[in-house]
């Protein structure tokens, strides 16, 4: 930790910042990347606000509606055409935006990046910056499991109750390493032991509620899917709302468009409503999936634990973490690159249900 211009400590602080020549080049390549992105995003705007000012009648004499309307009457089967186009320059334009904000961060990052750790009271306070643009998150003692580097990026990470959170992966790795052993001392945490784990408290990423019988249900949590079906609810109502203009105009001479519009409005209440749930008890494990009154469920007595890797053609590794009796097999949970919170999982099974865990 004696680079200065890379890592600073200044009493309860640590900042780390980007370092090394190969950042200018990749910053290099994502500038071009965003020109080409900025031009794209504005195309595919122009394109999907002219489709809607056509549809909905209003900004009726301008440019934007004439645009609209060539396209929507250019469209083969007017219903089928504008639905399927609107549909898709929508996911696509979701896609490409969010790609674009990544890029621009991480180029930001490559830059002018730098990250923030202060320890004080028990209480860890993390600013990430990238260039202009900052964030400040804080995490509580009682709630970090552990400090550790990951294996696959050397980036440092804190295994929380919640899951894993990337604290940096600026500096050297070097220099992580002394980071991550600082955060150890400071909080308290020895970085070679691993946590302990008993049925009460949930595995990271996962929370548990106790039931009626005194089984131990274990849920993912469901933030951020309530957003996902209200996009996919308003695109439903578009989507809806343009076929009833075409019935209007042409009559109900097509069926397609229903069925793809059905098809959209399931997975959008299958996104809502849907609750997947392992219900835990002593040699005994029971996987539920309820979708509204609807419910399925598999139970798996005197099974065992297995955990699994696969390296694909590209060398990343995805790790499972599957359950298996003498007729059948169901996956727990996997991870792409990382297996601590599948091991953490696994050993929590292991704890909770008594079932030999094979690795």
């Amino acid at each position: 930790m004696s680079d200065p211009g890379v890592i600073t400590i200044e009493g309860d602080s640590v900042t780390l910042r980007a370092t090394g020549f190969g950042r200018y080049v990749e910053a290099a390549f994502l500038g071009v990347w965003l020109v080409f992105w900025a031009a794209g995003e504005a195309f595919a705007l122009a394109v999907v606000g002219s489709m809607l000012a056509a549809l909905f009648g209003f900004l009726r004499d301008s440019e934007l509606t004439r645009l609209g309307r060539s396209v929507l009457d250019r469209a083969p089967g007017f219903e089928i055409g504008f639905i399927a186009m609107f549909l898709f320059l929508m996911v696509w334009l979701t896609v490409w935006t969010f790609g674009g904000l990544a890029a621009l961060y991480s180029c930001l990052r490559a830059l002018a990046g730098s990250d923030r750790l202060t320890v004080s009271g028990g209480l860890l306070e993390l600013t990430w910056r990238a260039g202009p643009v900052h964030r400040t998150r804080h995490f509580d003692r009682t709630r970090t499991r552990r400090i550790r580097i990951r294996s696959h990026d050397k980036a440092v990470v804190a295994d929380m109750v919640s899951g894993t959170i990337t604290l940096t992966n600026l500096g050297t790795v070097a220099e992580r390493a002394s980071v991550c052993d600082w955060l150890g001392h400071r909080l308290g945490l020895d970085a070679a032991r691993s946590p302990t784990f008993d049925p009460l408290s949930a595995p990271p990423g996962w929370r548990t509620t106790r039931g009626d019988s005194g089984a131990i249900h274990l849920s993912r949590p469901t933030a951020g899917r309530f957003t996902v079906a209200a996009i996919m609810a308003v695109l439903t109502a578009v989507a809806l709302y343009a076929w009833y203009v075409d019935i209007q105009r042409n009559g109900p001479h097509s069926l397609w468009p229903g069925v793809a519009i059905a098809l959209l409005a399931l997975a959008a209440a299958w996104v809502a409503w849907s609750r997947e749930e392992w219900v835990v008890r002593q040699q005994q494990l029971e996987y539920r999936l309820r979708f509204g009154p609807l419910s399925k469920a598999r139970t798996f007595q005197q099974a065992r634990l297995e955990m699994t890797s696969h390296t694909d053609s590209d060398g990343d590794t995805r790790y499972k973490l599957l359950v298996r009796d003498d007729e059948k097999k169901r996956t727990i949970t996997s991870s792409l690159f990382d297996d601590t919170e599948v091991v953490d999982c696994a050993r929590w099974m292991e704890a909770a249900t008594g079932f030999r865990l094979v690795k």
